[in-house]
Order: C-alpha cells, then sequence, then structure tokens
C-alpha cells in the first residue's frame, strides 16, 4: 500500500495516532473518495465519544458494502516498519506540490487582464494553501518561558516593544503599537482623525514600511499633508502653490527628507477583499510592519447583510489578519452624532457595537474647540489650540487620557511641551 493507504490504516489500528496528532490529520491526505468518507466516518465516530466500530463505520458509508472491503484491506497490511511522522511528513509534501502543481495550470488558465482579480486569485490561494489544521498549543512551562523572556527584555531595553507613536503618553499606556493589535481611531467629522494616523504612520515609516489604504483622500493631499508636518507649512499653501521665496525653498529642503518616508500609499482600493488581498502581498513583498485604513464606513463589502453586519465583519476580518500577520492594523471610524452629549463614547461606534469587541484598543480624538467649548471637564483647562485623546479601550494595555498640541494650519498634532 501506498503512504496516505499506510496512514488511513495506521489510524484505523490506534486511535492514539489520531488523537495524538491533534487536528493535523484531515480528509486532504485520502485522494480516493471512499478512503475520505471511512476517515470522515471515523472522526465522527471517534470524536463523538461512540468509540471505533470498524462495521459500523463502513456501515455509515455510502457504498457500505465496498467500504467494508476497504476497511479489511487497509487493516489486514498494515506496515509497522513505517513511522506515523514520516507517513505525515511525506503525505502532506506531496499536497503541497499537487497544490502547486494546481496553481501552476490555473494561473495557465487565468484570462483576466484585471491584475485586481489575479492579485485575489494568488491571494486566496496563498491564504488556503496550508490546509493541514496543524494546532500548536505550547505547554505552561513553555508560555512561562515566553513570558519570562519578554520581562528580561523590557528591563534590559529602554525602547519600545511595539511601534513608537511619537506621543509620549501614547506610548507609555502602549508601550508602542503591538503586533497583531486592531486599534480602532474613531472621532466625528473634522475632528482630525485622518491628520493623527497620518501623524502615526508617518512617524513608523521613519524606520519601517506601512501601508496607508486611504478610502477618502488622495494620495498627493496626504504626501501634502506629510511635506506640511515635516516644513511647517500650510498644507493649503502647498496644495494651492500660494508659497513666499523662503517658503518654496524650505518646501524642497523637506521634500527630500519626506521622500525618504517608507509609507505606501494606496488611494485606489476601497473594497475589502482587495485591501486584504494588497495587504498580504505588501506583507510578503515588502515587509511592511503597520497598516492604516481610512476609514471603515467607507469600505465596501459584497458580503450579504446590512450595513452594520458588513462593517462588524470588516472589522473581525482585520482583526484576524492583524493577528495572523503579527502586525498593528489602525482602522478609523466615524463616530454617530450627538448634539446633546458629544463628547465620544464607546457606544457611539458607528454602525456596529461589534466594532468594539473586535478592536483591542480604541483610540478617541476629543477637540472641544470645534464646539464652542472653551474649557476641558477633565481639568478645566483650556482649549484652544488642543485635543483630548481618549485611550477608551486597551485589551492588553489599560487605559488613559492625555493631552496634544492641534496646529490647526498644519493639521498635525504633538507632545504638549511643558
Amino acid at each position: 500500500m501506498i503512504l496516505h493507504e499506510q496512514l488511513l490504516a495506521r489510524i484505523l489500528k490506534d486511535t492514539k495516532i489520531f488523537l495524538s496528532s491533534g487536528d493535523m490529520i484531515t480528509d486532504s491526505f485520502f485522494p480516493n473518495v471512499l478512503d475520505k468518507e471511512i476517515f470522515n466516518n471515523y472522526k465522527i465516530n471517534l470524536l463523538n465519544g461512540e468509540g471505533v466500530d470498524l462495521v459500523k463505520i463502513s456501515g455509515q458509508c455510502t457504498q457500505a458494502d465496498q467500504a467494508l472491503l476497504r476497511v479489511s484491506e487497509l487493516v489486514s497490511n498494515v506496515d509497522y516498519t513505517l513511522s506515523v511522522q514520516s507517513m505525515l511528513d511525506m503525505v502532506y509534501l506531496k499536497i503541497k506540490q499537487f497544490k502547486i502543481q494546481q496553481f501552476k495550470t490555473a494561473m495557465l488558465d487565468i484570462k483576466e487582464t484585471d491584475p485586481d482579480k489575479t492579485l485575489t486569485f494568488i491571494n486566496e490561494f496563498i491564504a488556503n494553501f496550508d490546509t493541514s489544521g496543524v494546532t500548536i498549543i505550547k505547554s505552561m512551562k513553555d508560555n512561562v518561558d515566553d513570558v519570562m523572556k519578554l520581562v528580561e527584555f523590557n528591563k534590559t531595553n529602554t525602547g519600545l516593544t511595539g511601534i513608537d507613536t511619537g506621543f509620549s503618553k501614547l506610548n507609555k499606556i502602549t508601550n508602542g503599537l503591538q503586533g497583531g493589535d486592531l486599534i480602532i481611531v474613531a472621532a466625528e467629522t473634522s475632528q482630525g482623525k485622518t491628520s493623527f494616523a497620518l501623524n502615526l504612520a508617518q512617524r513608523a515609516g521613519l524606520s519601517d514600511p506601512v501601508y496607508l489604504v486611504t478610502c477618502e483622500m488622495m494620495p498627493t493631499q496626504i504626501t501634502s499633508r506629510m511635506l506640511a508636518y515635516d516644513s511647517e507649512i500650510s498644507s493649503n499653501h502647498i496644495q494651492t502653490g500660494r508659497l513666499g521665496t523662503d517658503e518654496t525653498e524650505r518646501l524642497y529642503h523637506f521634500a527630500g527628507q519626506v521622500a525618504q518616508n517608507k509609507l505606501l500609499i494606496n488611494g485606489n482600493d476601497n473594497e475589502i477583499n482587495k485591501i486584504i488581498a494588497s495587504i498580504r502581498v505588501f506583507h510578503a513583498t515588502k515587509g511592511i510592519k503597520m497598516v492604516v485604513i481610512d476609514y471603515l464606513q467607507l469600505i465596501n463589502s459584497d458580503d450579504k447583510g446590512n450595513k452594520e453586519q458588513q462593517v462588524a465583519k470588516i472589522a473581525r476580518r482585520l482583526k484576524n489578519l492583524a493577528k495572523e500577520l503579527n502586525i498593528p492594523i489602525l482602522l478609523l471610524s466615524q463616530l454617530s452624532r450627538d448634539k446633546q452629549n458629544p463628547y465620544p463614547r464607546l457606544s457611539r461606534l458607528r454602525d456596529s457595537g461589534q466594532i468594539e469587541e473586535a478592536a483591542d484598543i480604541v483610540i478617541f480624538i476629543w477637540r472641544p474647540e470645534l464646539y464652542n467649548i472653551d474649557y476641558f471637564d477633565f481639568d478645566n483647562s483650556t482649549t484652544a489650540g488642543r485635543a483630548q485623546i481618549i485611550v477608551a479601550k486597551g485589551r492588553n494595555s489599560g487605559t488613559g487620557v492625555f493631552f496634544t498640541n492641534f496646529h490647526q494650519t498644519l493639521t498635525k498634532f504633538t507632545d504638549e511641551i511643558f
């Protein structure tokens, strides 16, 4: 018998082999349709606690008589000289080789001229390539070792464990933006959520590739803001060309500096499948360390359901992607308007209460001067040219509140310096 047949024979004879392999053994290991059915009935009976009765399992198959003959053939020809692990390794290798061949054939057959469709196909193939179902579960000793290594790292390194945000108090709360986290940045319209997120992205892009997907602004508008941040020239002046000689010279000086930033801007895609596909591709090819998406309510989805259900599913998919790629994903979101009490609250996350559930961190931006409020309730300090940044949820970091300066002509947030 060939390898996959020997593997099926061994697990039929010894349930410990299947149970000890976790979820690694699946019906994809067995190309024969009857073998798949025998395996699946075996698995269902075993996991339901019904024990393994090979006659009963055969009787549950579509072709019971043939299944019984097949089971008899398998268990009568077991080769115990083969190790189970070597059989698993070799069978899985053959499956991978078969899938790669399928991919090559499919790529030759694709007649689509739309590169986005081709990219989506490649992304789906990569996402579903490893169907072995391997689940890695560490012992508590391994988990404790991991935590103690982190403790030692934090003791001996003054730097952050995550990506530097550029805001000292936000760094203190989060210890930097952490891989695997979905971070929601939310505010009402015109509060500056795009500017705040771009501040974070531009800072991170000084050292690492960062991917920005903008569903609302053009890449030139984003770049104009970045030039304004560094040159301290009004972004409106930059976009309209109303620059004096000194400003022009200053702009050219900082243009070279901004050009070195590792930020990648996508101003074309607003469909969730394309966005996820591009994130996967740039993570593999460009090594992106962080993603910013502006913003959630402008992302389109072909999933059925109302807007709230679609938004909830998009948030969950992006959370799963952040965890899979081990990078932080910043997702901007609108807040529902509340004229009576405009102060940001988790209940006001627009279109879905499930956004909060998916998020690891929720950050609100509050600029009360836009509502003609002269003093912050928090400490009765002035609101002029200032913003309150509220970390309303921190699954692993905790919550906190701090103030920043907001420079209106530059649309830029900066640390308050006293």
